[in-house]
């Protein structure tokens, strides 16, 4: 056989796998009504992808409400399915994260999501996601994912809350295929975009998208989410959309990237305090819990 002919196959192999594990997860949610979204990879790789196979992932993202969460990781871990990296955090830092991450029996990592960014740092509206939410085929499961415009927003806040940095190039792509091949209502985006304080962070990922990959996006749209220019000036300095990486300097430490990033891409000024007191609250109860065990 081929390279080319292994390579497919080793990738449908592994796909096979996250299906399974797809399945698995639906099965065991469903038995206690908690209904589940199936994020990025596999929903484009079966949506705007010519072929499934097309579109590679190495780990599977699920969505369930917030509500939900805790029941649905204690009933993974109760069938089969292992804690990967989220038990290796202090119990504060866990209690305070976006997603879970866990080893399925059929060795395909899963993120489990109640928010989609780090410590609900923007107020997306979860109820909304699951009323949204659209079917499709996921091999021969069925599926929900993000609606399209709920797509593109996950798609650029991915982008975002990873600062420009913690991304591959398929990441852009995908956000220039989705406008490419599905109906986007425009004007609906860009209200979500300010409701989920959004903008700053959706402009930067939609450009990248456009001048790398000729994203179908009106010029309207860019204009109604660009920044103003104080928060624009400071931006322009860390990244090029033009190019990849967007962030214009890789080999600076996240911590370093973070400092300049972090609260530049919060749109309100007035919700910086609010998340700074968050994080603080987290890791200060944190690092005192760690002391105290110490002694």
């Amino acid at each position: 056989m081929t390279d080319t002919t292994n390579l497919n196959l080793a990738i449908a192999a592994q796909q096979l796998r996250a299906e399974l594990t797809f399945k698995k997860i639906k099965e065991i949610l469903a038995e206690k009504n908690i209904d589940v979204i199936l994020l990025k990879g596999p929903h484009l790789g079966n949506t705007i992808y010519n072929n499934p196979r097309e579109r590679l992932y190495c780990d599977m993202d699920v969505l369930v409400r917030p509500v939900d969460f805790e029941k649905a990781a204690a009933l993974l871990l109760e069938n089969g399915f292992k804690p990967f990296a989220f038990d290796k955090f202090a119990p504060e830092i866990q209690r305070d994260f976006k997603h879970w991450e866990f080893r399925s029996p059929w060795g395909i990592v899963v993120e489990l999501h109640r928010w989609l960014s780090g410590h609900d740092r923007y107020p997306v509206d979860s109820a909304g996601l699951f009323e949204r939410a659209e079917k499709f085929a996921f091999g021969e499961t069925a599926a929900m994912g993000l609606g399209a415009e709920d797509l593109l927003l996950h798609l650029c806040l991915h982008m975002g809350a990873s600062f420009f940095i913690v991304i591959e190039p398929k990441h852009v792509l995908d956000i220039a295929l989705l406008t490419q091949k599905r109906q986007l209502h425009w004007d609906v985006f860009v209200e979500r975009c300010s409701q989920f304080r959004l903008a700053t962070i959706v402009y930067y990922s939609l450009l990248a998208a456009n001048e790398q990959h000729h994203a179908k996006i009106p010029k309207t749209v860019l204009e109604r989410l660009r920044p103003g220019w104080l928060r624009r000036c400071w931006l322009d300095r860390y990244l090029r959309p033009g190019t990849f990486p967007i962030y214009r300097f890789p080999k600076q430490r996240l911590t370093q990237i973070k400092i300049r990033l972090l609260l530049p891409l919060i749109d309100r000024f007035s919700d910086w305090p609010r998340y700074l007191l968050r994080l603080g609250r987290v890791y200060g109860k944190s690092f005192w819990q760690n002391r105290a065990f110490r002694k």
